[in-house]
């Protein structure tokens, strides 16, 4: 799937960050974050795909789908979301997670879980 076009949530240290791809080069990917600074990561830290956009648009659909995303996740109540999971199941990705709680997978759920 090619990502160039994008906005994308990848994982850097320990946090999910907000990008745009601008080039996809096999597995690197070529981004620009909101603040339009330049970053280059493998495709393999990608965690959440979202909707493609113009980079010209890239930053004010950042900011809105931020705003989004903190309000989502001050929805997500952890201690019920463990309680739910059978103990017994292990390893679920983020989309899995998000249908659990949310009752859809969407990007927006998967990056608030």
């Amino acid at each position: 799937m090619s990502l160039e076009g994008r906005i994308i949530e990848f994982l850097d240290t320990d946090n999910l960050r907000i990008a745009y791809v601008r080039k996809q080069e096999h597995d690197k990917l070529h981004l620009i974050d909101p603040r339009g600074r330049n970053l280059s990561v493998s495709g393999d830290r990608v965690v959440v795909v979202h909707r493609a956009a113009s980079e010209s648009a890239f930053p004010g659909i950042a900011k809105e789908l931020q705003e989004h995303l903190t309000r989502l996740q001050t929805e997500v109540d952890v201690e019920l979301l463990w309680q739910s999971l059978d103990r017994k199941e292990a390893g679920l990705q983020p989309s899995e997670l998000a249908t659990l709680f949310f009752s859809e997978n969407t990007p927006e759920a998967t990056s608030a879980v």
